[in-house]
């Protein structure tokens, strides 16, 4: 769509004006952003090549216009050369011009310039230096130098010649006339190609993006100014005023072939959207989302898949690219190395033989278009210009590796020679000179980069654009590996939600690759597996409660949050209330078994077994263990089994009754019918049969008081006793030791901790009464010694009476506190029991520990006076 010379047409504009319209009438978005920078990056895309060819061809209209009016900066850098003569007035040879010509401004500006050395009377050129080849208007110059020599003082004066005004200066010194010549700066003014060897290479434009050709003067020079598009290429011929008159000038401007421009057209796009995302970036660091969002997702980036592919596809495309560019860069090199060896080569060879050095090296140069050096034992000896032997660009000594190669027998040798700051390359030929001296001649090869600088930056191009197209390659291809990895994995989670949801085998839709046909089967195979454990489970399950719906006792699983997990009816029946799952049984429960199970949840035990008591029912319990946090409940209504072995107890106790007490009775009623025959015979003393019997039924009527008196005891009812009371336990210690050891008793008592006061609530009668029973229990266990300890802490105060007995077997171990029960053949069988009764209504405990033959060891556990 471009339009020669420079412009769009009329109705490109309005393109942009409708894609610009178009943005402004979306809506605000992620999309719109996006779609906003790339219509800004390819309009600035379009700009940039737009104004690269315009700026293409207003360069060569310029350097044109240049032609016919000197620039006037060659005027000023002439008058500082001029100045610098006066100062330092350079020998009228090659060597002080060239020593001029480096130390002025003139060899940094980079025009084209030609300095002369003339004798006094400027009838003659003593010695010249040429830094472009443009041609040189000698009689111009001479006309010059005569006036400055006349006026005593430099001159200026500007010369029309071909093909533009060149602006000459002439200076009169003690030796002779220095003039200096400036030709514009132009592409058609080509560079010295050997002016690297003597250091006076000027900083012209290397590869200028047009080429300019000028018709000569009066010839074809009517008409205007026609551009045309000619493929990747603009052609124009314009009339110019050159120096010697109206010229015709054609101009060829380069737009460069569609693959480069599009290389660069993308870069330029990737730059705009750089840069649009770097200015997104810093309104998001600014208000410190970035840094959130860069930690929140650190972590995520280094585990994710499409992260790894990402970098593993860049580098994929960078490293052969990279690599790619290299080489190319190398070869380049080495094709101009080449080219240039080749050159060097083939000059070297058209070589004639030498003749007289001085003459025939001079006339050879010129000849060949090419400075050489000759080189006679090693030793530079002459040179076609006096300045290079002087110079002597490749030292004055033959370099040794070019020794060795051409007396291998190389006919020509090439190597690289540094001279001054640049490298230069040479070729050297070693010459048949007969019984003379060993001749070389050396020839530097000719310098043309341009071409090979287009190239390289072509090249340069190109791995930038590789580089960027990879990256998006990379992230393209990596997003949609990553997605054609996440459907199978997709698949599978939503197939595993399903099953986590109930569902038995969920369908997995879709092909899998064949990657993942293993994976899928397992998972086929394991929803199977799954759903046959299900029905399992489901059928056990049913069984269970079945079995739970039939059975005599309540079961109730309970969470360690207090809710109900499963409760069989009979659970509902006892506790009176409905436990569907998730009921926090806490707020249901009026008995206290919510109470025990929390308590044992917490505990940590692995089994425990309780008892409560209503006013309606007697439950009997016991919590076990499930893992680590939930428990199961069995409660079994025991009311009528305690209410009949109540009545079988009391039935029992009132046959034991009966037979304690007929057991007195016995010896009452023989002594009462002793007394009655004594009364009646007369051969008896009776007051001494009369004070026998009444002793004895007195013992017998004592006797008949305690059985009572036990049983009363053991018979009451826990409310019918008088609330404990504080009592000092050690005082009730130290009184029954005491009393037990008044009289020769077998018995030795060692006590412990009787020392101080020690408070418990208890009855002190009582509390005594359970230790003589202990005490007595102890003698008939024919114990030597009973040791008594009193120990007390803030929770209990415990009385630990330990004997060295005979012990109690461990088979009846469990039946001692059970009344009538007795070892004995004597006794009521109702102390152990008696006591336990006394202790449990004070709020204590008692419990006894035996090993047969080794003693036992009765523990009263009271509770303690708060303060």
């Amino acid at each position: 769509m471009w339009q020669a010379p420079a412009g769009w047409p009329w109705w490109y504009t309005l393109i942009w004006v409708a894609a610009i319209a178009t943005l402004t009438l979306a809506r605000p978005s992620r999309a719109g952003v996006l779609a906003a920078a790339l219509v800004a990056a390819f309009g600035a895309s379009a700009l940039v090549w737009g104004n690269t060819a315009r700026g293409r061809v207003i360069l060569a209209q310029r350097e044109l216009a240049r032609l016919a009016r000197p620039d006037p900066e060659m005027s000023a850098l002439l008058t500082r050369f001029a100045r610098g003569i006066g100062e330092d007035t350079p020998s009228p040879t090659r060597q002080g011009l060239l020593q001029a010509f480096v130390a002025s401004d003139l060899a940094a500006a980079g025009y084209p310039t030609l300095l002369a050395a003339w004798d006094p009377l400027a009838a003659d050129t003593l010695a010249t230096l040429q830094t472009g080849v443009f041609p040189i208007e000698f009689e111009a110059i001479r006309a010059l130098a005569v006036e400055a020599v006349a006026m005593g003082r430099p001159r200026m004066a500007t010369i029309a010649a071909w093909p533009g005004v060149e602006v000459a200066l002439a200076v009169p010194t003690a030796q002779g006339i220095i003039t200096a010549v400036v030709a514009p700066r132009t592409t058609l003014i080509a560079a010295d190609p050997v002016a690297r060897l003597i250091g006076t290479e000027r900083g012209v434009l290397a590869d200028p993006p047009y080429s300019i050709r000028l018709a000569a003067s009066g010839r074809n020079v009517q008409g205007g100014e026609h551009w045309r598009r000619d493929g990747y290429s603009m052609r124009g011929s314009l009339p110019v005023e050159g120096a010697m008159g109206p010229a015709r000038a054609f101009v060829d401007v380069e737009l460069r072939p569609l693959g480069p421009l599009v290389q660069r057209g993308v870069l330029i796009v990737l730059l705009d959207l750089a840069l649009v995302g770097a200015l997104w970036m810093l309104t998001v660091v600014a208000d410190g989302r970035f840094g959130r969002w860069v930690r929140g997702r650190r972590h995520r980036w280094r585990r994710s898949y499409r992260a790894r592919l990402s970098l593993a596809l860049f580098l994929f495309f960078v490293i052969p690219a990279a690599a790619f560019a290299i080489w190319s860069y190398q070869q380049l090199l080495e094709d101009g190395r080449q080219s240039r060896i080749l050159l060097v080569r083939e000059t070297l060879r058209t070589a004639s033989r030498p003749s007289t050095a001085r003459q025939w090296i001079g006339e050879e140069s010129r000849r060949l278009d090419v400075p050489l050096l000759l080189y006679s034992d090693g030793v530079l000896a002459a040179a076609s210009e006096p300045l290079y032997e002087t110079l002597a660009p490749t030292g004055l000594l033959l370099r040794p590796d070019v020794q060795l190669a051409l007396g291998l027998g190389d006919e020509i040798a090439v190597s690289r020679a540094e001279s001054g700051t640049a490298a230069l390359l040479f070729g050297y030929r070693a010459l048949e000179a007969g019984a003379g001296p060993d001749l070389v001649l050396a020839a530097p090869a000719r310098i043309g980069d341009a071409a090979l600088d287009r190239r390289r930056q072509d090249l340069g191009i190109l791995v930038l654009f590789a580089t960027a197209v990879g990256a998006l390659a990379a992230l393209a291809l990596s997003g949609f590996a990553a997605r054609q990895l996440a459907t199978p994995v997709g698949a599978l989670r939503e197939a595993a939600m399903a099953i986590a949801r109930g569902e038995r085998e969920p369908a997995l839709e879709g092909e899998p690759p064949v990657e993942f046909r293993p994976v899928f089967t397992a998972f086929r195979r394991m929803a199977a597996d799954l759903s046959a454990s299900r029905s399992d489970l489901e059928t056990a399950q049913q069984r269970t409660a079945a079995v739970l719906r039939n059975v005599a006792s309540g079961v109730v699983a309970i969470a360690g949050d207090g809710r109900v997990t499963l409760a069989n009816p009979r659970a509902e029946a006892l506790l009176g209330a409905a436990l569907p799952p998730g009921t926090v049984l806490a707020a249901v429960d009026t008995t206290g078994v919510a109470a025990i199970a929390h308590e044992f949840i917490a505990s940590g035990r692995d089994e425990h077994a309780f008892e409560l008591e209503t006013p309606d029912v007697q439950l009997q319990g016991r919590v076990t263990r499930l893992g680590t946090n939930a428990a199961v409940v069995t409660i079994d209504d025991i009311t009528a089994m305690a209410r009949a072995q109540r009545v079988l107890a009391w039935g029992e106790m009132a046959r034991q009754v009966a037979h304690e007490i007929k057991n007195p009775l016995t010896p009452i009623r023989l002594g009462v019918q002793h007394l009655r025959r004594a009364h009646g015979d007369a051969r008896v003393d009776f007051d001494t049969v009369l004070d026998q019997n009444v002793t004895r039924i007195l013992e017998e009527i004592d006797r008949l008081d305690e059985i009572a008196r036990a049983f009363s005891r053991y018979g009451s009812a826990p409310a019918e006793r008088t609330p404990a009371e504080p009592v000092d336990v050690a005082q009730v210690v130290r009184d029954l030791v005491a009393l037990e050891t008044m009289g020769e008793a077998a018995l030795r008592f060692r006590v412990d901790g009787a020392g101080e006061r020690v408070q418990a609530m208890a009855h002190a009668s009582e509390l005594r009464e359970v230790l003589l029973n202990i005490v007595e229990n102890a003698r008939l266990a024919e114990a030597r010694e009973v040791h008594m300890t009193i120990a007390s802490d803030s929770t209990a105060v415990t009385i630990a009476v330990r004997d060295d007995g005979h012990g109690i077997p461990l088979d009846v171990l469990p039946r001692i506190f059970e009344p009538r029960f007795s070892t004995r053949t004597s006794g009521s069988g109702l102390g152990l029991a008696v006591s336990r009764r006394m202790v449990e209504s004070w709020g204590g405990e008692i419990a006894v520990e035996t090993a047969a033959g080794d003693g036992t060891t009765v523990t009263v556990t009271l509770m303690p006076v708060q303060a």
